[in-house]
Order: structure tokens, then C-alpha cells, then sequence
């Protein structure tokens, strides 16, 4: 912590106790790649942890906590690094979050691990948050439709998706986030 605190000083400052912006979603949606995309572009930095299993203390899972500026606003991110498969590990840090950012795979054969996502995301109390399309490039138009249509029936259909084109997609679902009034 104390590396990105001397990073970014001078050009904002992080609250030690601010919740994080959760990224979530299925085992091997993109959650990762999205935070180290976005770390980069911010010039923020990134520490693992490992998370002990409840059920299970001698086996643990990589978690990532980032921090950056976007647009001289401090930001803290947490994930799961790789494919997390007990998806209670998620419910504290859902319960802490700030927002959550939800990212999907429409890959036709990802449809069920989404649909399972977005219940347990609507598990904890309401929070402000976004949804990530991601591998937009990988599926036909068709998919993409399945995708809307578990969303749109979902109690987070009233979030903003962002599909990613870009590796920036997690900084444009903050800045949607920002946009509906919700500090982080």
C-alpha cells in the first residue's frame, strides 16, 4: 500500500478506509485482464492477496486489489484473479463494495455461469453498478442478443452495460457509474 500511495500522491488522494468497486462475474470472464487494463492506462498499482476458502481454509484463491486515478478521482478495485468456482468467496467482498462491476462472457456456452453471476450479485444489498460485455469480438450478433435478454430480466436491469471493444471497458463502466451520481 505504501508504493501506491507515494504513486499517486500529488495527484489525488485514497482514502485508506474506501470500500472497493468489486469487478465480478464467471470463472474466466475477463475480470482480470479488464483491472490490469485498466491499471495500466491510470498508472495505479495492483497487490494479490490470498482469500482462505471457509469450507476449505487450506485452499485459498488469488484476489487483486488495484488502486488509480481516472480523471484525478481516486479509485480502488478488488477481483479475483483467474477462475474462482465457489462463488460464496464473492459474498463478503459484494457486501463491502462500493459498486460492482459485473462482467459477462455471451459466448453461448457461459450463458448459465452468467445467469448464476447475476444471481449472486443480486444476493447482497443494493448497489450502484454496471454490467461489462466482454469478448464482443468472439460472438455473432445472436449471442449478444441472448446476453440482453438474461440481463434485461434480470434485478440489475436497470444497470448501464458496457460491451467491450476496448481494453478500457472497466474505466468507461466507472465513469457510467460516476454518471448516475454514485461516489466511489
Amino acid at each position: 500500500m505504501a508504493r501506491t500511495r507515494q504513486a499517486i500522491s500529488g495527484r489525488g488522494r485514497l482514502n485508506p478506509q474506501a470500500s472497493p468497486v468489486v469487478v465480478t462475474g464467471p470463472p474466466l470472464a475477463g475480470k482480470w485482464t479488464l483491472v490490469r487494463d485498466a491499471v495500466r492506462f491510470c498508472g495505479g498499482s495492483t497487490t494479490t492477496f490470498q482469500y482462505p476458502l471457509e469450507d476449505q481454509p487450506e485452499m485459498t484463491e488469488t484476489g487483486v486489489r488495484a488502486e488509480l486515478l481516472l480523471e484525478s478521482r481516486p479509485v480502488r478495485l478488488m477481483t479475483f484473479s483467474g477462475s474462482i468456482w465457489d462463488n460464496e468467496v464473492w459474498q463478503p467482498e459484494l457486501r463491502g463494495a462500493a459498486a460492482i462491476v459485473l462482467v459477462v462472457d455471451p459466448q453461448e456456452s457461459r450463458i448459465e455461469a452468467n445467469q448464476e453471476a447475476i444471481s449472486w450479485v443480486t444476493r447482497v444489498p443494493r448497489r450502484s453498478g454496471c454490467v461489462i460485455v466482454s469478448k464482443c469480438d468472439l460472438v455473432g450478433r445472436a449471442e449478444l442478443r441472448a446476453v440482453d435478454r438474461v440481463l434485461g430480466v434480470s434485478a440489475i436491469a436497470d444497470w448501464p452495460i458496457v460491451r467491450k471493444t476496448s481494453s478500457l471497458a472497466l474505466l468507461e463502466a466507472i465513469k457510467k457509474i460516476w454518471a448516475f451520481g454514485h461516489e466511489l
